[in-house]
């Protein structure tokens, strides 16, 4: 049998359901922007300087192309040096790869391990202030065959998927520290 303290509980439960069934026909606006890049201090813009130390020629332009794209997904615009709001100077400082053996039930494979190294630095122009020097960042990927060496090719391809790995990672830095 029901009495009134149910009733009055399962109305609650019945209004808020009611309430979250409005919001959602309705389209409130709400929405949960956990993979946004947000830049700090307010910036609008952002300037990247990457500059070459490894003995991979156009590693810079690769990273500087994959980076631009990765924050225009996130909304954010790339300009020129002097008229953006933050300055992100990346010294790439490793570029490398290793072979690793390995026995898979008397079959013999291959594990590549790629790596980009970068350290970052992030300036606010605005103030002429560094918020962050010297984060060190890894790209990483890896890729297992049965080849005991790899064509121009798949290094290629690798590196490259090693440097995406480490463009979302730049990214993931940015958004992390503010």
């Amino acid at each position: 049998m029901l009495n009134s303290r149910d009733i009055l509980v399962n109305r609650r439960f019945y209004k808020g359901l009611f309430f979250l069934g409005l919001m959602w026909i309705s389209g409130c606006g709400f929405q949960l922007n956990r993979n946004q890049v947000s830049l700090p201090n307010n910036a609008q813009s952002m300037a990247l300087s990457i500059s070459n130390s490894t003995y991979t020629a156009g590693l810079n332009l690769e990273l500087s192309r994959e980076l631009s794209r990765v924050l225009s997904a996130n909304n954010i615009k790339v300009s020129p040096g002097s008229t953006a709001d933050l300055l992100l100077h990346i010294d790439l400082t490793g570029s490398n790869y290793t072979r690793e053996d390995l026995s898979i039930q008397n079959n013999q494979s291959y594990r590549f391990h790629f790596s980009q190294n970068a350290v970052l630095h992030l300036k606010d122009q605005r103030d002429n202030k560094w918020i962050y020097q010297s984060i060190p960042l890894i790209g990483s990927y890896d890729f297992q065959t049965t080849a005991t060496e790899l064509g121009t090719e798949d290094l290629r391809d690798s590196g490259t998927k090693a440097l995406s790995d480490l463009a979302q990672k730049i990214s993931t830095q940015l958004s992390q520290n503010f």
